[in-house]
């Protein structure tokens, strides 16, 4: 549109250059909010899938000896490293990530008490002392559990967050 210098703008010009502007920068904000509900949503994906398989070894466990116990515990502290190199820009879901990474860690020495637990048990003699040392071992192997089951709930309700956070109404 060209006008004269010395013609001023008319309403219907003004209205229609403002109904312009606007509709650009409605677009504009709808396009940037897109990208980031849609970079949020990968990441929450990325930090899920982790999770996921940190849930299934721990669901998948099957406690056969000293050496099973000790081998999810080792497969526990991989999950912290493993979490540790989701890339993440989202502060909210690193902070998630770095609070799983403890649940994880938790939860690997745990197994880790119960292992040692187990294997000191088994090596117990049929004496009065390895009596005392047997019972000593289930008392250690109680109290952890104890802890596994604390640390289990706090894992739960940190999964619920991240569910809620990420627009999740179940499990991926």
């Amino acid at each position: 549109m060209t006008r004269k210098p010395s013609q001023p703008l008319n309403l219907a010009q003004i209205g229609l250059f403002m109904t312009l502007l606007l509709v650009s920068g409605s677009i504009t904000f709808c396009v940037s909010r897109y990208i980031a509900l849609s970079k949020n949503a990968d990441e929450c994906d990325r930090l899920i899938a982790q999770l996921n398989e940190g849930h299934r070894q721990v669901l998948n466990f099957q406690a056969k000896d000293a050496k099973s116990t000790h081998n999810l515990a080792h497969n526990l502290e991989q999950m912290t490293v493993k979490l540790g190199a989701v890339q993440l820009g989202n502060p909210q879901l690193r902070l998630y990530r770095r609070e799983f990474a403890r649940v994880y860690h938790e939860l690997g020495e745990n197994y880790q008490q119960m292992g040692q637990a187990w294997s000191q048990a088994s090596q117990a003699k049929p004496t009065h002392q390895g009596q005392q040392t047997l019972q000593k071992e289930i008392a250690r192997v109680q109290s952890v559990g104890i802890s596994v089951t604390q640390t289990a709930q706090e894992a739960d309700r940190l999964t619920q967050q991240i569910n809620h956070y990420c627009g999740l109404n179940h499990e991926r």
